[in-house]
């Protein structure tokens, strides 16, 4: 088996290390780490707008959608890169994703989310994960009663993202679901007892305030269901 990259996927590999090695080394690293003490995010927004910049967020989406129009092994390679550089991005779950969405999306659904996540204009995540429970295709979350209820554990890039591809069943059964502030969601909060692990969260149904400082979070109303992905 020939595991040489061919001409365009060697330009990526090129590209990607060369402007993650232009921007990054220790002493930004650590800099970026210490922001995190004051609430900073690991995010560098430099880094990432040189990356949308040369139509490295896009690769892998259609090139009717501003897209480079490679597969997933190019953005494998542009994965590897962040690795070998340790680049404090939301790559992965950003480019699953908008993956997702340029896939199984309506027309509408892709025009209206895509071509930000090309630009570097508005960052998508995953949200699949759920506490305790490890059926990735049987999941808790369910969109009933024009309602998106439930809550999903280990969102990176929560505190980033605009859209959140939530994976949750529903009457066609199990689907993705684009859910964000600007499309009748809420913004993540702190999920339900029991006590989940550290990490990002995305709760769908709200406890209230007073309770969320008690730490006996209570649900509150279930967030405006999010269309599915297709529909």
């Amino acid at each position: 088996m020939d595991f040489t990259l061919d001409e365009a996927q060697q330009a990526v590999a090129d590209l990607s290390g060369s402007i993650l090695g232009d921007h990054l080394d220790m002493e930004r690293l650590l800099a970026i780490e210490d922001g995190l003490d004051g609430d900073g995010a690991w995010f560098d927004p430099a880094l990432w707008a040189a990356l949308s910049g040369a139509g490295l967020l896009g690769i892998a989406l259609g090139e009717d959608m501003g897209g480079g129009g490679l597969d997933a092994v190019a953005l494998a390679i542009l994965l590897r890169a962040q690795g070998n550089h340790v680049a404090p991005l939301p790559l992965l779950p950003h480019c699953v994703a908008a993956m997702a969405i340029d896939r199984f999306g309506s027309e509408g659904q892709r025009n209206r989310l895509l071509p930000g996540c090309v630009d570097g204009s508005h960052i998508l995540t995953v949200a699949v994960q759920e506490y305790l429970e490890d059926r990735i295709r049987e999941p808790g979350a369910r969109v009933d009663d024009d309602a998106l209820h439930g809550g999903k554990i280990v969102v990176e890039g929560a505190d980033l993202a605009g859209h959140a591809v939530v994976t949750a069943g529903g009457v066609g059964g199990p689907g993705g679901f684009p859910w964000g502030p600007s499309g009748g969601g809420a913004k993540p909060a702190p999920g339900p007892p029991p006590p989940p692990p550290p990490g990002p969260r995305a709760c769908f149904v709200r406890p209230p305030p007073r309770a969320r400082r008690r730490g006996r979070p209570r649900p509150g109303p279930p967030v405006g269901a999010p269309p599915r992905l297709g529909a």
